[in-house]
């Protein structure tokens, strides 16, 4: 963990480096710098603080307002309290967002910078580099790139596909093809450069880039895909699924074996808040755990889905408490049970210093996705009931049968329901909904104003004004 966290460290020593890159006559400077700007990037170390940031943006993605822009708009968890209920929680529960919406422009942001960074590396990592170490900076360069992307596909549909580094701001959307063949061939290529294990906890290895293209070929219903890839991964024998459910959102998750894509925690910038967002200010915590003043709570139809002996949602799932001054608070039934998905540091201090990782892709994910996809190629079969049943059995939840799943819409209708008792609070409930078609029928039969559009963000409007080759998406 030090030494992951020194890395990190890195990125600030080179943020003004990389300013100077993007600007197009700057004005000149005599630099002092133990980077020496202009041959640092002809160094290991350069190359791989500048891979740091990269990584530092794509965490950002998916750790950030990722949770709440994935989960919110599925109505089973709700936030309110101060200004974080008008700008964030309100417009994501009743799809009032716009172009100038923050979180609306986060995402894109983000990405487009971890895009940058790891262009420049690709850009910089010459045959003068040895072997090994070029391979594993390229493999990791064009994960992330393929991440990126990914991240924009889902959330905005195409954006400009920049591959290389350009100091232009003039860029068109590719085509839904165009990108979607590029995310593809990008973890491929990268599947074939990265080592099997990495040193350091949370850096692209082979596992982790076909964990990050499964669930690419799952929201891009390419089924068939997901079949073969799933099979390699299980083949692997890396991974497994944590006889703790609890353990895997701890504070010290860290070499996890069923986190197979980590998100690791760096500083305090990180959506390492999701611990403080879920305790009410009256919740009996440690002194050393801060609060937020935005609260997330879990509704009661969500509850409604656990079995009483279900772990995921009697112990991560808290109904009623005695509050820090003694008082009985009961939060079911007023749709204000507490999440507790994540435990709370021990080593805390403060509202935003909790160390949890978060697993942007599980073993879990693997599992149930190999049982989704089977019921969309073929229908139920036993091996779909047995993967689910390897997810129920952790939970303590009861075991299913097949004879109770004979058609693929039952099924279908039980998986999406599984996965949210599964994965709930981890920024996958969006993309689940939206391939499970329930996205938008689900916000109205909650009596919220969703429409199809809705399945996309809008460009954000600091794009529209900076690009005039960019398109507004339909309906915005």
């Amino acid at each position: 963990m030090k030494n992951k966290k020194l890395k990190f460290l890195k990125i600030f020593i080179l943020g003004l480096f990389i300013t100077t890159l993007s600007c197009d006559n700057a004005v000149e400077e005599e630099i002092f710098s133990q980077l020496g700007a202009s041959n640092y990037l002809t160094s290991q170390d350069g190359i791989e603080t500048l891979l740091f940031s990269s990584y530092a943006q794509m965490n950002e993605t998916h750790a950030g307002q990722r949770y709440f822009s994935a989960d919110l708009p599925f109505q089973d968890t709700w936030g309110r309290s101060g200004s974080w209920e008008e700008r964030t929680s309100e417009p994501l529960t009743f799809f009032s967002w716009t172009s100038s919406s923050f979180f609306v422009a986060d995402i894109w942001v983000d990405s487009y910078r971890s895009i940058r960074d790891a262009n420049i590396v690709l850009k910089n990592i010459s045959d003068d580099f040895p072997a090994d170490f070029k391979n594993k900076m390229e493999g990791e360069a064009r994960a992330l790139r393929a991440s990126a992307y990914q991240e924009i596909l889902a959330y905005y549909g195409p954006g400009p596909l920049i591959t290389e580094t350009t100091e232009t701001l003039i860029n068109p959307r590719a085509s839904e093809s165009e990108m979607q063949k590029f995310i593809e061939d990008e973890f491929n290529a990268a599947i074939q450069l990265l080592p099997d294990s990495q040193n350091d906890w949370g850096r692209f290895d082979k596992g982790m880039a076909m964990g990050s293209l499964l669930r690419f070929y799952m929201n891009s219903k390419q089924y068939n895909k997901a079949l073969t890839l799933s099979k390699q991964i299980m083949d692997l024998s890396k991974y497994e699924l944590s006889s703790s459910y609890t353990s895997v959102f701890a504070a010290d998750n860290q070499n996890n074996k069923e986190i197979i894509y980590p998100v690791v925690k760096s500083g305090t910038a990180q959506g390492q808040w999701l611990v403080c967002i879920t305790l009410p200010r009256d919740y009996p915590r440690p002194d050393n755990q801060g609060t937020c003043a935005a609260v997330v709570y879990g509704r009661d139809y969500f509850m409604d889905l656990f079995e009483p002996d279900d772990i995921r949602g009697s112990i991560h799932m808290i109904r009623s408490y005695t509050s820090n001054t003694g008082e009985s608070i009961v939060g079911y039934g007023k749709d204000e049970s507490v999440m507790m998905k994540y435990p709370i540091d021990p080593n805390a201090s403060g509202a935003f210093s909790n160390n949890n990782d978060y697993a942007h892709v599980r073993y879990a994910d693997v599992l149930m996705h190999r049982a989704e996809a089977i019921n969309e190629t073929t229908g139920p079969n036993q091996e779909a009931i047995d993967l689910i049943n390897q997810i129920r059995s952790r939970a303590g939840a009861s075991l299913i049968s097949l004879s109770d799943y004979s058609s693929k819409s039952a099924l279908k209708t039980f998986i999406m329901d599984e996965r949210r008792r599964e994965f709930f609070f981890e920024g996958k409930l969006r993309e689940d909904a939206i391939r499970n078609g329930v996205f938008i029928s689900n916000a109205q039969s909650r009596g919220r104003p969703a429409q199809e559009f809705h399945k996309l963000f809008p460009i954000p409007l600091a794009e529209l004004d900076a690009n005039k080759e960019m398109t507004q998406n339909p309906g915005y």
